[in-house]
């Protein structure tokens, strides 16, 4: 390593950097430490997702230089400047120390020994955190100007960059090409939409409680045609029979929950195709899904399934006894409105299914083994806005600002869940919907806790994500049992039901498992046989109240 010029104090950064599945045995010297010529020292890599561990000798306090940079300016003992000026234009710099890294990228400030300069071990240094006066903070490689920051005091003489060698990201594709506006009034800016495509005669999918609400009656145009949906999720039956009215019409437009939008996506694939739906769903053979003829706008009216930019439709397969679903990019709307006000006449109920539909596509996203950075960024913060506003919603449903976060956690969540997969809180919780009629958001949740008890120990890394992003104290082993105490808590708060409130019984467990089987969506961490999933059912049963926090 080369050292900083010819100076009372010769300083280098020592930074390790680990990742989730970093080790000691591949430690390897990346980069020459530092450049004289500027007083810094280089970071190998980003900070994005890693664990920075401060290994470090001779220096009294070391900070980034700029905002999203991988530099490092150098302080000598007693020094307001680095021991040779940055001759870059950095803005606003941020601090290492404890405030650094967001909660998902903590720092493990553990296992600090230095060398002497003979190469002997000296003993463990911790370095001494004290609070800056500039107000800045740096999360993961950015400022923040709200919150204060921190300066690393460092106490030995000389420092040396060390860094774990990272395994590579695997390969991914992801596909969202939804034009999406959200806001308060957005409905309004549906007839500029249906312009964009020359649109004059749409049919409009509705949902019952929705199609006499002025706000919606006043943005459609005269010769739209509305067609009110019945209750209850859709149907390979109810489908066709949604595409036979498409004939004539040159635009979809969607209006409700999570059934409303699947009945319309899943009418115009079927009449693109010309024949059933039935030859597009999964578990099957599915036929290549066309590429539609006419635009969807999509206006969700509930906080739950996103399905207001997802490819999927879910129905149920009568003959088959089972959940089915028609994905590809080609059934996503060209046009999302995202209005919160529509959300606010929701009753108590489908507001709380659908938050646990948000609930648990976030933490599915996550976890499944098809997740991605893309689908992990969007369901972090899914999480992280459910955390308050799911609980805020639940106990006054005129929230406005709640209102206005979950609409949003939906739409990412959705986003997230349509990048990656649903998790097997969904295999489990379909079998429920099919066997015993419980709303789909309200069968995930409550089997929710019980698909992340058996999913944590394959990758135990990933539930600590989620139990950062839901703002879990720290606890005992990274083994990812915070992230489930976490939403368990979290259930609790909001009062959702269990399974055997809902009518299910031990006698009920073996067909529930079957049904789970043959519609398993085969995304899960770690595999599941018969006797795991006829075990989640049992631990689902056997809790006889939510215990909060506090009880």
């Amino acid at each position: 390593m080369r050292r900083l010029g010819e100076r009372r104090v010769a300083p280098v950064v020592c930074v390790e950097a680990v990742n989730e599945r970093a080790t000691e045995g591949n430690a390897q010297q990346l980069h020459p430490a530092a450049d004289p010529k500027h007083g810094h020292a280089m970071l190998p890599g980003g900070c994005e997702k890693r664990k920075l561990r401060l290994v470090a000798r001779g220096i009294r306090h070391a900070r980034p230089c700029g905002a999203g940079t991988r530099r490092v300016q150098i302080f000598a003992a007693g020094e307001k400047q680095p021991v040779e000026p940055c001759r870059e234009r950095c803005g606003t710099s941020g601090v290492v120390g404890k405030d650094y890294w967001n909660s998902a990228c903590r720092p493990n400030l553990g296992d600090q020994r230095g060398e002497a300069e003979d190469g002997s071990l000296v003993p463990e240094q911790r370095p001494v955190v004290r609070e800056d006066r500039r107000g800045a903070h740096v999360a993961a490689g950015y400022s923040d100007q709200r919150r204060p920051h921190s300066v690393l005091k460092l106490d030995q003489k000389y420092l040396r960059v060390k860094s774990m060698l990272l395994d590579p990201l695997p390969p991914f594709a992801n596909h969202l090409p939804v034009h999406v506006r959200f806001g308060d009034g957005v409905l309004a800016e549906l007839p500029a939409v249906l312009a964009e495509f020359c649109a004059r005669r749409p049919l409009v999918f509705v949902d019952e409680a929705v199609s006499d609400r002025p706000e919606f009656l006043g943005v459609l145009p005269p010769q739209a045609t509305v067609a009110v949906l019945d209750a209850g999720e859709p149907t390979i039956e109810s489908v066709d029979d949604a595409a036979q009215r498409l004939a004539g019409h040159d635009a979809v437009v969607a209006v409700g929950g999570g059934s409303t939008l699947d009945t319309a996506k899943g009418a115009r694939l079927a009449a693109t195709a010309g024949r059933s739906i039935r030859h597009f769903v999964w578990p099957g053979e599915p036929e290549p899904v066309p590429p539609p003829r006419v635009p969807l706008v999509t206006v969700p009216t509930t906080a739950g399934t996103g399905s207001e930019v997802t490819g999927g439709v879910v129905m149920v397969d009568r003959e088959r006894g089972i959940k089915v679903g028609a994905a590809s990019p080609w059934n996503r709307a060209q046009r999302c409105l995202v209005d919160p006000r529509l959300t606010l006449t929701l009753p108590a109920a489908p507001t709380l299914y659908g938050g646990l539909d948000v609930l648990a596509q976030a933490v599915g996203a996550i976890v499944a083994r098809t997740c991605t950075p893309v689908g992990d960024a969007l369901a972090l913060e899914a999480l992280r806005l459910v955390r308050y506003a799911l609980p805020a919603v639940v106990a006054d449903g005129s929230d406005r600002g709640a209102r206005s976060r979950m609409a949003c956690a939906a739409l990412l969540a959705g986003l997230a869940m349509n990048v990656s997969e649903a998790g097997t809180d969904h295999s489990l919780g379909h079998a429920l919907g099919v066997r015993h009629g419980i709303p789909h958001g309200l069968s995930v949740g409550v089997m929710l806790v019980e698909s992340m008890e058996h999913d944590r120990a394959f990758v135990p890394e990933r539930f600590e994500r989620i139990a950062d992003a839901l703002g879990a104290p720290a606890s005992g082993e990274p083994n990812g049992s915070r992230a489930v105490e976490a939403v368990a808590a979290l259930l609790a708060r909001v009062g959702c039901p269990t399974l055997r409130s809902l009518g299910v019984s031990d006698a009920d467990v073996g067909p529930l498992a079957q049904t789970a089987l043959a519609g398993w969506i085969p995304i899960e961490p770690g595999p599941w046989t018969t006797a795991d999933i006829e075990a989640a059912y049992r631990r689902a049963l056997a809790i006889e109240r939510r215990r909060k926090p506090e009880d």
